[in-house]
């Protein structure tokens, strides 16, 4: 069966030029970290900061790496490949992008330390996983923000003073769309502010119910927080 072909976007490359650049001492702290992670985190930057406090390495690099490896899970969950072979395509496409290092003792370290770190699972696993989960929608949440002002209502003659006033709620809803971020702004009154609220404490209470469950199935919640619910 032929492999497939991996191509490595732009914003994956950085965290592998700088495992690329790591030390073997730098490379067993990392993977000694991931390892002894709990399985808690939903966001690679949270699972970064974490690992940034164990290891001496930059915090910018840590989390540029975490970038990147989480990256890797993903492509490899879609490929359904096993590790060894996985390794083989993700190296081929390293050396097709120009990145491999024209050292060769780097690059047998480089290709040792992925196998090694795609080997871990862990916290790594549910990282990438839980990111698939979200990212799958077209539109993921970013921020948002109601803007509230008084619209005057005039009568035929503008020279006159308004004859009334209305207030105007704008919705402002800032959401990511394929690492783009997008944003949708929806007019409304007092009464589809009611509304809204009303939608929102039920997903409130439907969450409640959600974490209660399972809580007496002992099955952690992960939140985007980066803190684990028991």
């Amino acid at each position: 069966m032929a492999l497939p072909d991996l191509k490595i976007p732009e914003y994956y490359r950085p965290g592998i030029k700088h495992l690329i650049e790591l030390s073997v001492e730098q490379i067993g702290d990392l993977i000694s970290a991931l390892r002894t992670e709990e399985p808690i985190y939903y966001l690679p930057r949270e699972l970064a900061a974490h690992v940034a406090s164990k290891v001496k390495i930059p915090a910018s690099t840590v989390s540029a790496l975490i970038n990147s490896i989480t990256g890797l899970y993903a492509a490899r969950a879609e490929t359904g490949l096993p590790i060894d072979q996985f390794a083989e395509v993700f190296f081929a496409a390293v050396e097709q992008q120009e990145l491999k290092p024209s050292d060769t003792e780097k690059w047998e370290r480089f290709r040792n330390s992925v196998r090694d770190l795609l080997s871990i699972n862990g916290a790594l696993a549910v990282v990438s996983k839980a990111l698939n989960v979200v990212t799958e929608q077209n539109h993921t949440f970013c921020n948002a923000r109601i803007l509230t002002d008084l619209r005057p209502v005039f009568k035929e003659n503008p020279q006159a003073l308004p004859s009334a006033m209305a207030i105007i709620h704008t919705l402002r809803i800032s959401y990511h769309r394929r690492r783009e971020l997008d944003s949708l702004f929806v007019a409304m009154d007092d009464r589809d502010i009611a509304k809204l609220k009303d939608v929102l404490d039920r997903a409130q209470q439907k969450s409640k119910t959600l974490r209660n469950m399972a809580k007496s199935a002992n099955v952690p919640i992960i939140n985007i927080a980066g803190e684990s619910e028991s």
